[in-house]
Formats: C-alpha cells, structure tokens, sequence
C-alpha cells in the first residue's frame, strides 16, 4: 500500500532583508509572513510615503519603500512694502518679517519657525498704509493677478502702484505617438493647443486644452496607444480580422481551436494594450475535462487532467487488476480500455495430520475441507489438534490475504 501523487513541502515564507532609506533606517525583528518593518528618518528629514511596509505571502514586502526628504519650507512668499530676513529655510530655521518705513505690519507675529512637517509656523503677514482706492481697468488676457491700484495720500500726488505677472501656461510636455497643434500661437491665457495622434495610434484623453487663469492647462496631456500585430495561431483561426492585420488599442480577439484544442488562456479575450496583447493567443491540446471511469470494486487516482498526464487504477483488497494499469489524457480523451478488478480466492491450506482445519463463518467454525472453493478476502482459518495431540509450531490460525 502506497500513497500515489506527488510530493508537497511547506515552508515559511521569508522575505528579502529591507534596504535602509538615504538619511534613514529601518527597524524589524522578523522578515517572515505579516511581519512589519518600520522606516524612520535622520534629524532633519521627513519621510515620504508609508512608515510601515508588511511582509506578504509573496514574499515581497508591500507598498514602495520611503524615502527621507530634507525637511525645507522654502520661501514663504513676497512680503509687499516690507522684506524678510534670514536666507535659511531648513528644520528650525528662523525669519523675521519687516516692513518699510510709513508701513503698517499686520499679521500674528513677525517671526516664524520652520516646523517638521515644512511649513512655517505662522502665514506670511501685510504691510500696509492709509490709501484711496481708485478705479483701475486693464484690458491685458495674459494678466495673472491685479493686487490694487492707489494712491497713497503720504506719496507724491497721483502715485498709482499695480503689480502684475503675466500668466503663461508653458509647454504641457512632450505627447510620445504624436504631435501637438497651435504651439506656436502661444501659451498664454485663453490659448488653446490640440493633441494629434500617429497614424493607427488611438487618442486616450481630451483632444483639446485651454490656457487658465491660475497658469495651467484645462486638460492634462492625454496619450496615444499604439495598435497590436494579429498574430498566427497555431491549431486555431481568429474569427474577427486577419493576420498581420494592425488593430487598435482595446481590440479583443476572438479565437476559435481546432477540434482536440483548447485557448491557453480560458474564456478571457485577449485584448490590445499599448503594443501588445494582454494574453498571448494560442491553442493548446485539450485538457480531459472527465475523470476516467473507474472500474468496479476498484479506484482512479488522477494528480491532474491535462494533456500528457497519466491516470493510475487500483483494486480494492480482494480483487486483482486485470488490463492496463494506467490510462493517459490524449487530446482531451484518456487513452486505452478500463481494466477490470476480478475477485481473487484464497486456495485450499491442505490438511494437518493428526488434527483439522476449521473455517470460520458468521455462525461460528466447520471442517475446511478441499472441495470448499471461493474462500474470499479476510476470511479465516484455525487449526485443531486430535485428542492426544497439541500444536507443537506455528500459529493457531491464519488469514486470506488475496
């Protein structure tokens, strides 16, 4: 007796040791299934992303690994009618807020810190002084802000102040695949680009973008997806084009096998993506979608049901396997003729001189004699001695092992 199929071993998953980040380490005890690791960064920096990652049953370890980004603030603005001291803008740093002469501060302090998470601790304050508001019109589309126009009444008569910044989209980048229009006419507020694909390149996104107030494009920069080849199929024909045809992007094939093939792929279509095919179309001999049938009083051990695989039949105790002892899947069908298990009888033990042969039956033991035939699995035996004589070797009794 014997286990059929093959052989399985189990063993722990362990992912690979995490690399510290630039400016940073990281912190674990294991590397097995579900374990943590943890990413901290030097004084100074700030991390970017997630702190943890988790080990999966992959073995990878999830997410991307962080990264620890020098902790700056940066300039906090322009500070109109004043200036701001200090040039440096790292962790702790310190400015200071001041305003010209005749200038009003108003804000919440005239200092702030560069705080951990690169921000400064208080907003950008105004200088002010006493002014008349006038009317002021300017009629210029490439205009990104009009603070105010004035006249300050401690400044010489009719000084009017206007600060302007002209607002100019740029270029939205390079379009792979393609081209864009109307380039050359400018970028500016309320100018318009269109985005053109290569012939048999297929547009993802707005055809069109328009300049806004605020400096960027309406529409991002879309994309052009390249077509695929139609491949040959070997053992199969594809039903909805021809081969070496060029399809768009997003076209699914549909694929259709020679009798005794099947697609590799199952029922999912494969599709068109960017170039290439999602699932590589192709025939493979047919699986045995069928168990082979079992003969009676015997079993079928299966490990699998693909083309090539082999089939094992065996009988139960009792029973002798006449015909092939194995069957093998071809094309979809498993080879050969079922074998059949016959039952097998024990022969007769012959006699014991000076004693008897006693069969056991459900009512109890009779003579065993040699005309008695069929005596089937597991039925026993036991031996009896004639008055005046004893067992001298062997066992009491016996079994039928067929």
């Amino acid at each position: 007796m014997q286990w059929f199929g093959p052989k399985i071993k189990c063993s722990p998953v362990q992912c690979d040791t995490p690399d510290n980040p630039e400016n940073g380490k990281v912190i674990y005890t294991t590397k097995s299934y579900n374990s943590v690791v943890t990413y901290e960064c030097d004084y100074g920096f700030m991390i970017v992303g997630s702190s943890t990652r988790r080990c999966g049953a992959d073995k990878k370890w999830t997410g991307d690994k962080p990264k620890c980004k020098e902790i700056n603030c940066g300039i906090p603005g322009i500070l109109y009618n004043g200036w701001i001291e200090g040039s440096k803008t790292n962790l702790y740093a310190v400015i200071k807020f001041r305003c010209f002469d005749g200038m009003t501060f108003d804000g919440k302090s005239e200092k702030a810190v560069c705080r951990f998470n690169g921000t400064w601790s208080e907003p950008l304050p105004q200088c002010y002084g006493s002014f008349i508001m006038h009317e002021f019109l300017v009629l210029l589309p490439s205009l990104l802000t009009i603070f105010f126009s004035l006249r300050q009444t401690n400044m010489t008569r009719d000084t009017i102040i206007v600060v302007i910044k002209e607002i100019n989209c740029g270029s939205p980048g390079h379009l792979p695949n393609g081209w864009l229009e109307n380039v050359d006419k400018g970028t500016s507020l309320a100018d318009s680009i269109i985005f053109r694909c290569l012939p048999n390149m297929t547009l993802e996104g707005d055809d069109t973008s328009v300049c806004q107030s605020d400096g960027t494009w309406s529409k991002p920069l879309p994309k052009c997806l390249a077509p695929c080849i139609v491949p040959t199929i070997e053992h199969g024909v594809v039903n909805n084009t021809k081969p070496r045809e060029k399809v768009l992007h997003g076209f699914q094939l549909n694929v259709t096998c020679d009798d005794t093939f099947e697609l590799a792929f199952g029922s999912v279509p494969p599709t068109c993506f960017n170039g290439t095919w999602s699932r590589y179309p192709r025939c493979k001999p047919a699986r045995c979608k069928e168990l082979p049938e079992r003969p009676r009083h015997g079993i079928v051990i299966v490990p699998k049901s693909d083309h090539g695989m082999k089939a094992r039949y065996r009988c139960k105790d009792g029973y002798k396997l006449e015909g092939p002892e194995r069957t093998e899947c071809r094309f979809g069908n498993w080879t050969g003729e079922k074998p059949i298990c016959k039952e097998v009888y024990c022969p007769f033990p012959g006699t014991v001189p000076y004693g008897r042969v006693l069969l056991v039956g459900n009512m109890g033991m009779y003579d065993y004699r040699d005309y008695v035939q069929k005596v089937k699995n597991n039925r026993q035996i036991r031996y009896k001695c004639d008055r005046g004589f004893y067992l001298v070797d062997g066992p009491p009794g016996a079994t039928c092992v067929a």
